[in-house]
């Protein structure tokens, strides 16, 4: 998904509309833009009277919320030498609750903490 466009944009093409009353295609080809792009603006303004983009989602909940992180510490606490993987997998027998490797990833690096601490041999 791209950025949205500019409100001085949006505001460009529909006063094109006012002025000169040209086509959905015609506005599209002038600014670059999809023609779909111009009916969604023009019925935005005409419905809303505002021509302000929507906030983005801010898309899906963590798999493992804040108040858990004390059960991944206490794994890697206990066996400081499981990959990703197995903490993750520690962290479903222990809670119920499915992590992937890379969310688990993530976890580990938001608490700073780093797998795998055996010093290899020589």
């Amino acid at each position: 998904m791209g950025w949205a466009y500019s409100v001085d944009l949006r505001e460009r093409v529909v006063a094109a509309f006012d002025r000169t009353g040209m086509s959905d295609q015609e506005a599209a080809e002038l600014f670059r833009i999809g023609e779909a792009t111009v009916r969604h603006w023009k019925r935005l303004h005409r419905e809303k009277g505002c021509l302000e983009p929507k906030k983005f989602g801010g898309g899906n909940p963590p798999r493992v919320s804040p108040e858990q992180y004390p059960v991944v510490r206490a794994i890697v606490d206990e066996k400081p030498d499981l990959t990703d993987q197995e903490v993750a997998w520690e962290f479903h027998r222990r809670t119920g609750r499915r992590v992937s490797r890379s969310s688990m990833n993530r976890v580990l690096l938001k608490l700073a903490l780093t797998r795998k601490k055996r010093l290899s041999s020589p």
